[in-house]
C-alpha cells in the first residue's frame, strides 16, 4: 500500500513518467515488447497467471482524459498490434484473455494502463 500511496505522488509520477518516454530501462519494470507509444511489462503484484499491463509513454491520467482528435491514429494502431501479439504469444486465444481497463475509484494507479489478463483472479489489483 506504501508503494501506491508513493507512486500518486507529483514527483514520483512526474518522474515515472519521464521514465516511461525517455528511459523505460531505468524504471523498476522488465518490459516484455514496447512500441513509439506502449510499453507492456509484467504486473508487479500479479492477480492472475498471466498479467501483464499495457502503458502509454505519454502521460494520460485515464480514459476519460483522452480526447479523440488529440491521439494519433498510429497510437491506437500500435496498441492493437501489441496487445494481438501478446495475445497470440501467451498462447491465449484458446484459454481466453481480457483486456481491462479501470477508472473512476477502480484506478489506483494515476496513469493511464490496461491489464491483459488470463486465468482466475486471486486478488484485486488496478
Amino acid at each position: 500500500m506504501k508503494i501506491r500511496k508513493l507512486m500518486n505522488s507529483k514527483p514520483a509520477q512526474k518522474i515515472f513518467n519521464w521514465g516511461l518516454k525517455n528511459a523505460p530501462f531505468a524504471l523498476p519494470i522488465k518490459p516484455q515488447c514496447q512500441t513509439t507509444h506502449w510499453i507492456a511489462f509484467n504486473h508487479p503484484n500479479s492477480s492472475y497467471p498471466v498479467h501483464i499491463l499495457v502503458v502509454p509513454k505519454v502521460q494520460l491520467q485515464d480514459w476519460l482524459s483522452i480526447k479523440s482528435n488529440d491521439i494519433e491514429i498510429d497510437m491506437m494502431r500500435e496498441f492493437i498490434d501489441l496487445t494481438q501479439s501478446l495475445i497470440q504469444e501467451y498462447g491465449l486465444t484458446d484459454t481466453g484473455y481480457r483486456l481491462i481497463l479501470n477508472g473512476g475509484n477502480y484506478q489506483t494507479f494515476p496513469h493511464l494502463h490496461v491489464h491483459l489478463v488470463s486465468g482466475d483472479a486471486t486478488t484485486t489489483q488496478a
